[in-house]
């Protein structure tokens, strides 16, 4: 998680929910006051974010957690948020997603010892991210990307084609400011 998505939500009057597997990157945002509040529980982040909107009060809320297993969450649960922006590392997954861990599970030893297998769960994790995404939109939610190109090699691309029709924040909201 940046800091840009969370303050320019709050300075619009909005509440963001921002869902991020690093604490230690949540606990740098709250420090710099690009979050407002954190916590590692999604039902706590969802009241927060609901009582934020029933009050008309800006907030960025912090969310401890894997994407991949949280936002399937927010979809059985019936949480819709309002714009959903991906922003993450689909682009370099092979760098920078992190994938589902399993429970005393090391992932920087699985990265190193088997790469092609974390690659494998690293895919599997996106992908049930993705149609999280994809449900969300569904039934309502604005969903995009803040990147313009995939630079996917070509079996991720493959895989994850489902996402990439969802536009990319500029062509869809600025662009056409400038012409």
């Amino acid at each position: 998680m940046g800091g840009a998505q969370p303050l320019a939500i709050k300075l619009a009057g909005g509440v963001s929910l921002c869902v991020e597997v690093d604490p230690k990157r949540i606990q740098r945002r709250l420090e710099t006051r690009y979050l407002d509040t954190a916590t590692n529980s999604l039902d706590e982040a969802i009241r927060l974010a609901q009582s934020a909107k029933t009050q008309r009060k800006a907030v960025s809320i912090g969310l401890t957690g894997n994407a991949a297993e949280l936002l399937p969450e927010m979809v059985k649960q019936g949480f819709i948020p309002g714009p959903r922006y991906r922003s993450d590392q689909f682009p370099r997954s092979h760098v920078g997603y992190i994938p589902i861990a399993h429970a005393d599970e090391d992932l920087n030893a699985l990265r190193s010892l088997q790469p092609q297998v974390y690659t494998e769960r690293v895919h599997a994790s996106i992908a049930q991210h993705v149609q999280a995404i994809l449900e969300m939109q569904r039934r309502g939610a604005i969903a995009l990307r803040l990147w313009q190109q995939p630079a996917h090699p070509g079996e991720a691309r493959r895989r994850h084609r489902c996402f990439f029709p969802t536009p990319a924040f500029v062509p869809a909201f600025i662009r056409d400011s400038f012409l």
